[in-house]
């Protein structure tokens, strides 16, 4: 598959979609809204260019701190999001 640059979006798509399930998103439900809203060859990219598969962006904002996995539901850590 060839990821081209309309199909990849900034990670911070994909913490909106968190951010909005007030109580947190399942993995699954993440996974359907992101091929939903953004298709399934969406790729994502973050701050540093680096370019992610979304399983590969969960993994990412997991060890960053950025999102949290509790009682099965992904939820996001505000504070360390950046703000740009």
């Amino acid at each position: 598959m060839t990821v081209t640059t309309e199909n990849i979006l900034h990670a911070h798509s994909v913490m909106d979609l968190i951010f909005a399930a007030a109580d947190g998103i399942s993995p699954e439900e993440l996974e359907r809204q992101v091929i939903e809203q953004f298709g399934d060859s969406v790729r994502f990219t973050n701050c540093n260019e680096s370019i992610f598969t979304m399983p590969q962006l969960l993994t990412f904002l997991l060890q960053r701190g950025k999102v949290s996995f509790n009682d099965g539901k992904i939820t996001l850590n505000r504070a360390r999001v950046c703000d740009h």
